[in-house]
């Protein structure tokens, strides 16, 4: 498995196959789509995905090709349609028959290898500056790839809460980033915040305790605590009013 520089195009089948009958957007997104394939880690496999088991979700891709939300969803439907793509059970994005056309790649590999030995001999060693570009450049991709499986993860998370109760969690979360002291929030921190919530959420078993969730939810925001503890303090009835504000994890007296 592993990334490539370069797919194949029919040029006959492009011209004049049956991708010619689609309109110039599906046909745009087919060609994105499969460039996306070939630059993904799992390149010999025609699969597009975050990680093993972790497909992109319908919001990624249409960041990553640049496009509307719904016109990726409409277009995704018909390549499906057509049995150009399909999704596994993981949310994978699969080409149909990528082995198929797409084997010239494997078949040259040999040749490559053997082209990257030669050249080995006249390469001059590398500079010290360029053995840190090299290492800085490789955990920035480290990093994005870490930054987009917690995006997966948090976007797995908030679609489980109501929708109300999603605008509160967003909201939760922004107040914290405010409240941080050093102006930012980290997306692993604002993910523990929302597991936090989630699981707080989960102990709901009933519309009563869903309530005094979104109530607590609405005290921890107006009183600008956006902490976990505060929001279970005031779900128990310990904090009426404005008679304890935490911020940024200290407890202290305000106002009545």
């Amino acid at each position: 498995m592993g990334r490539r520089t370069w797919i194949k195009i029919y040029c006959d089948k492009w011209l004049r196959g049956s991708i010619r009958e689609e309109s110039p957007e599906t046909r745009a997104i087919w060609i994105d789509i499969l460039s996306l394939a070939g630059d993904s880690a799992y390149g010999d496999d025609g699969i597009i995905s975050v990680a093993p088991g972790c497909g992109y979700t319908d919001e990624q891709i249409a960041k990553i090709l640049r496009v509307p939300i719904q016109l990726w969803k409409k277009t995704k439907k018909k390549l499906q349609k057509t049995d150009r793509i399909s999704n596994n059970k993981s949310g994978e994005i699969v080409i149909t028959n990528w082995k198929s056309y797409q084997s010239e790649y494997a078949r040259q590999k040999q040749y490559r290898q053997s082209d990257n030995t030669k050249s080995q001999g006249k390469v001059t060693p590398k500079s010290n500056r360029e053995k840190r570009e090299e290492r800085r450049e490789k955990r920035e991709k480290e990093i994005e790839k870490e930054r987009t499986i917690i995006m997966s993860q948090i976007n797995n998370l908030l679609p489980q809460f109501l929708p109300e109760i999603q605008e509160l969690v967003t909201e939760y979360v922004e107040l914290a980033r405010i409240e941080n002291k050093t102006q930012r929030i980290t997306l692993c921190k604002k993910k523990r915040l929302i597991a936090e919530l989630f699981h707080e959420w989960s102990n709901c078993d009933s519309d009563l305790l869903r309530d005094d969730f979104k109530a607590a939810l609405r005290t921890s925001i107006s009183n600008e605590a956006p902490h976990i503890n505060y929001v279970k303090k005031v779900m128990k009835g310990n904090i009426r009013r404005r008679k304890i504000r935490l911020r940024r994890g200290a407890e202290r007296d305000a106002h009545n």
